[in-house]
């Protein structure tokens, strides 16, 4: 009898999901306007790294569907004080993955940028111009770094100057690496001077910084390995309760006082590993 109840229960939460899900579809502009309000600056931001705002709009609206449809049937179920950490949950989901995306992003646009700069000094140097330089390396360039150069070459084989082409990637991405390449690039052109020795002194300069940050970075991934453990371990350890004693939970879940306690001990795990990885983050 308890499977067939756990079956139907099971079953009328999944429908309730479905039920608010298709609800909500019906509100997407209301869902699209919460979701630029919430993420705006990092839309922003991903947006001049021209990643996919298709695939951001999508998860951007399952995010809003979900931010309805889960804490509407956990409060179905009895557990009031549970969904609104539901709510709480899901409702700073977008920002930390959306600012992952975007540090992902920038890291991988650097690390490219230094190989494409010492293939720029080489081309320089076997007495390519730099226009020709920057075709033959593009060639070999892995996405994103890619687009950026063949966006700056269509602008020049149109007519643009070289300059103004680079000069409006670097207003658009904002990223220090390729501000020094675009400084030493406009310089060169409006001054003149050798611009493979100032590409080389850029790529060495930008390698060194590359390897700082990949040393410091592994010097805090065992911190962070740790944070992320210590803060699963109350779920795991939750969940191996319920394996051995399944009925054990049921104070946690369905009375008032256990879930305020669930509540108190996720906002800990939360704010204490939020501020552990904040002491870690040696970038900022």
């Amino acid at each position: 009898m308890d499977i067939y109840s756990g079956i139907i229960a099971g079953s009328c939460a999944l429908l309730t999901f479905f039920a608010v899900a298709l609800g909500t579809i019906r509100l997407i502009p209301a869902c699209d306007s919460l979701a630029r309000w919430r993420v705006g600056e990092l839309s922003g931001q991903a947006s001049r790294l021209m990643m996919s705002m298709a695939h951001l709009r999508l998860g951007l609206r399952l995010w809003c569907i979900a931010l309805v449809a889960i804490p509407t049937m956990v409060w179905m179920n009895g557990m009031s004080i549970l969904s609104l950490m539901a709510i709480a949950i899901i409702y700073v989901c977008p920002e930390h993955l959306l600012n992952y995306l975007v540090r992902r992003r920038r890291t991988k646009l650097r690390d490219q940028l230094v190989p494409a700069i010492q293939g720029l000094a080489n081309a320089a140097q076997a007495g390519l111009t730099l226009p020709q330089g920057l075709v033959e390396v593009t060639r070999d360039t892995p996405q994103p770094l890619e687009s950026e150069f063949r966006r700056i070459l269509a602008d020049y084989q149109r007519g643009r100057p070289l300059s103004e082409a680079i000069e409006e990637v670097r207003q658009r991405l904002q990223l220090e690496s390729f501000t020094l390449f675009a400084t030493a690039v406009q310089t060169s052109i409006e001054r003149g001077g050798r611009i493979n020795e100032a590409l080389l002194r850029i790529a060495n300069s930008l390698r060194e910084h590359q390897r700082i940050e990949r040393k410091m970075d592994a010097d805090t991934s065992a911190g962070r390995t740790e944070v992320l453990v210590l803060s699963l371990f109350p779920a795991v350890f939750a969940l191996m309760i319920y394996f051995m004693e399944p009925g054990s939970l049921d104070v946690l879940f369905r009375e008032f006082a256990g879930q305020v306690v669930l509540l108190v001990v996720i906002g800990l795990v939360y704010f204490g590993a939020r501020w552990a990885l904040k002491l870690m983050d040696v970038q900022n």
